[in-house]
């Protein structure tokens, strides 16, 4: 990963210079986007797609720290898109942006471990804290995705919030809480005076309990439990 999203920055302003690229069919986005950022001075969209091929290309040229996507594209769609950008640059940080559940498959997207997970119908401010979450190296899920319906499947953290919620030790849940506020192994382990093996296990244990696979299967477990992020 590149050096600042393995640090911890306490604030968007104290990161490096951020391209963002948005692969959207909309025009109207990266307009709104490059508005909403204007008073990060170190944030810049730098290129607009709405077609599948031609945003592999630009992504390929430009390079991008951040890509924001809205899965309806022509040409590709936005999980073929994802791998191929993930293939071109695996650092680049991920915003899937889209209608809830209409154009998308959280499940297919969690899988492919992208960053963040933001509805076209939630405030815009949703969208200006994922940014900012990217930006200094964390993950960010919309909190109007608790309320979305049906249930995607029987093994899927998204699922109704009717499932028997799995026990957590005292532990493990500060540990989660940890995990999903961006801590690393090392981090985690310094702060809580143990060993890092000991918070792989930890983590290992959690991802099995959770049946998640992902940071972003940790953090939708953490808000059904009311654990902080």
């Amino acid at each position: 990963m590149r050096q600042y999203v393995a640090q911890k920055f306490s604030s968007p302003e104290d990161i490096p210079a951020q391209k963002i690229v948005i692969v959207d069919h909309a025009s109207i986005t990266p307009y709104a986007v490059a508005k909403l950022i204007a008073k990060h001075p170190m944030m810049k969209v730098v290129g607009h797609e709405g077609e599948g091929s031609a945003a592999l290309a630009l992504c390929r040229k430009l390079m991008p720290d951040i890509v924001i996507i809205d899965p309806l594209l022509t040409g590709l769609d936005g999980v073929s898109i994802i791998k191929q950008i993930r293939r071109i640059n695996p650092e680049v940080r991920i915003l899937v942006y889209s209608l809830e559940n209409r154009q998308i498959s959280l499940t297919d997207y969690i899988e492919l471990e992208v960053n963040a997970i933001v509805l076209k119908n939630s405030p815009l401010e949703t969208l200006v804290k994922a940014i900012n979450q990217l930006s200094i190296g964390k993950e960010f899920l919309d909190d109007a995705l608790s309320a979305s319906t049906p249930p995607i499947n029987p093994q899927s953290v998204f699922q109704d919030v009717s499932i028997t919620l799995p026990h957590l030790s005292p532990r493990e849940k500060q540990v989660l809480k940890m995990i999903v506020e961006g801590g690393k192994n090392k981090e985690i382990a310094r702060i809580l005076s143990i060993s890092v093996k000991t918070i792989e296990s930890h983590r290992l244990n959690l991802m099995r309990k959770l049946n998640a696979h992902s940071v972003l299967d940790l953090i939708r477990w953490a808000q059904r439990m009311n654990i902080s992020h």
